[in-house]
């Protein structure tokens, strides 16, 4: 905060130190989200309790994909045939908007 004084919004990819930096700005006086707004990464019941924004990404499909990349990477494949882009969503909550919340689906 002291490097940049001016922030609208944060992203920041650990829940736990999007709580952190919640809790923080706080006791610094500032209201989140009126004066800054706080996002994060992975929606977890933690992120749910605190009223987050997050960008939730689709866990297990990573992990199945990882391991048929992996088994297709160790039987000669390359490794740009390997990529693979999956998609994510936005669930917006009171840490961005105030006492609203919009989870899409």
């Amino acid at each position: 905060m002291e490097r940049a004084p001016v922030l609208d919004a944060m992203v920041i990819p650990s829940i736990e130190s999007a709580i952190w930096a919640i809790s923080e700005l706080k006791k610094r006086g500032l209201r989140v989200p009126e004066d800054i707004a706080v996002a994060g990464f992975d929606d977890v019941p933690d992120a749910v309790a605190a009223g987050l924004t997050v960008v939730r990404q689709p866990f297990r499909q990573i992990g199945q994909i990882g391991v048929e990349r992996l088994l297709a990477l160790i039987d000669g494949a390359s490794a740009s045939e390997c990529r693979v882009v999956l998609p994510t969503e936005l669930v917006v909550r009171r840490s961005t908007v105030g006492d609203t919340v919009i989870e899409s689906k």
